[in-house]
């Protein structure tokens, strides 16, 4: 899991990041790359999102928040 600010924009960068995301992810490790302004305003989606991949990769279902909780 990363998330990628404005300097990840930079066409270098960008080139560096799909390098290392095909190399991790030809080795069974695949990455989950939000954008920077959704992890600092919108980090219940980020954190619904992380909880879906990591329910479909471990095969289990997302938890259910307990009653009179919220996520």
């Amino acid at each position: 899991m990363e998330h990628d600010g404005r300097h990840h924009l930079d066409p270098s960068r960008a080139r560096a990041d799909l390098g290392r995301q095909q190399f991790l992810t030809e080795r069974g490790r695949p990455i989950h790359r939000p954008d920077a302004r959704d992890v600092l305003r919108r980090p219940e989606l980020v954190a619904g999102g992380i909880r879906r991949l990591l329910a479909e990769r471990c095969r289990i279902t997302p938890a259910r928040p307990a009653p009179g909780r919220s996520r």
